[in-house]
């Protein structure tokens, strides 16, 4: 957490535009007593967790903000955040955010980097699991009392011994590849830079030049990419034609 941002003015006011546990909001206040913590609504709900309330800031709660963390902040309630300093997104992502705004004000924009890769990892295997194990399909029979015992056998497969490509080798990307490993899968990755030192938890690498080659040997492909002017349209047609 930050106690000055890129302007004279000393920060002093954060506004949270996303749920927030009490325990964390305590936390946070604890920690950092000179700073105000500001949660629109300020009330809870029957979890005890404290909530944003389904208004938006108010004018003199955007007005007031020396820093904002949340998922987004619209141009409407940017332009009323006239003492901005400081955006920190909740998520990894930041395309959702208008960085010329921000840049032409000299506000600061940081990201949560890492912080879901055991959450999004954990997620995809889950998914592989679910999905190589038939347990949509399964949890349906088992709903109309249809016992397929000869059929299941022929269409459930194993992890082991297949293909895993990451595309991006980002912290999720990483967090995919390390579990992995522990399925005895072979994981493959793609980033730009090929050659550099392959990460912990891959077995090989192929650049994006690559992609079709590397698609192509696949058994499951997972994208980890950040949505940028270089990666969108990657995995399109061409690329689902490859796999």
């Amino acid at each position: 957490m930050m106690t000055t941002g890129n302007g004279e003015r000393p920060m002093r006011t954060v506004l949270l535009t996303l749920s927030v546990p009490e325990p964390a909001l305590k936390t946070l206040r604890a920690e950092f007593p000179h700073l105000r913590f500001v949660v629109p609504g300020g009330d809870t709900d029957g979890e005890g967790r404290y909530r944003v309330s389904p208004q938006a800031p108010t004018t003199d709660e955007l007005r007031d903000a020396d820093a904002l963390i949340g998922w987004n902040i619209d141009a409407e309630s940017l332009a009323h955040a006239t003492n901005l300093q400081w955006v920190h997104a909740a998520s990894a992502g930041i395309e959702q955010f208008d960085a010329e705004a921000f840049r032409g004000r000299n506000i600061m924009l940081t990201n949560s980097r890492g912080v879901s890769a055991p959450n999004m990892a954990e997620h995809v295997i889950g998914m592989m699991i679910a999905l190589a194990r038939r347990f949509p399909s399964l949890v349906q029979a088992q709903a109309k009392r249809e016992w397929r015992d000869d059929q299941t056998h022929r269409e459930v497969r194993e992890l082991q011994g297949q293909t895993a490509l990451i595309v991006g080798m980002g912290e999720i990307g990483r967090a995919i590849a390390q579990r992995l490993a522990a399925f005895a899968m072979k994981v493959h990755g793609v980033r730009r830079r090929p050659k550099a030192e392959i990460p912990a938890g891959f077995d090989a690498m192929f650049g994006t030049d690559a992609l079709p080659e590397a698609l192509a040997g696949a058994d499951h492909v997972i994208v980890t990419l950040p949505d940028t002017p270089h990666t969108r349209g990657l995995i399109g047609a061409a690329a689902f034609a490859a796999m």
